[in-house]
């Protein structure tokens, strides 16, 4: 057929890969934004929720980081994120001594931050407490679409004691 010319060549290649992530920190002053300076939780295992109902853990790096992530290695996925799938990201156990920062409630470039849009939504708290839990939820976008500001900000309850005088 080729050397009629109605032949082609085809090529065929695995899906993008997809990732979704980013980082557990401590949020010294509880604004609900990473400041510079304000350091990553090491060790928090943090849960994603497929679908269907499965789940795979990861934990944080000494940064504070996490990702999961479907990569093609030969022919498999290290992850069963897929394209436009609906995911639940959530900490099991707290870290000790520590709260879940209120998600900011601010608009950064007419994008609500509470949307987890992978541009504009990348430096603050992305978490709601749910039955207890830190969680986010999350909805993957097509093949090669990329969110690393999937955030959990954490805050340290206040300390020291309460003098009521008398006048």
């Amino acid at each position: 057929g080729k050397t009629s010319g109605i032949g082609d060549l085809e090529l065929l290649c695995d899906p993008a890969p997809i990732e979704i992530g980013n980082r557990v920190w401590w949020d010294i002053d509880g604004d609900g934004v990473q400041d510079a300076g304000e350091p990553g939780l090491s060790g928090v295992q943090v849960t994603l929720t497929n679908p269907d109902g499965s789940t795979l853990d990861t934990t944080t790096d000494v940064n504070g980081n996490y990702v999961f992530t479907r990569e093609a290695t030969t022919g498999t996925y290290s992850t069963t994120l897929r394209a436009n799938g609906n995911y639940t990201v959530t900490i099991n156990s707290t870290p000790s001594g520590y709260s879940l920062t209120t998600p900011n409630v601010i608009a950064l470039s007419g994008v609500s931050v509470s949307s987890n849009h992978a541009i504009s939504d990348v430096l603050d708290s992305d978490a709601a407490l749910v039955a207890g839990k830190p969680t986010i939820y999350y909805t993957t976008g097509s093949a090669g679409q990329n969110n690393h500001g999937l955030d959990f900000g954490f805050t340290k309850p206040a300390t020291g004691t309460v003098q009521i005088l008398n006048t």
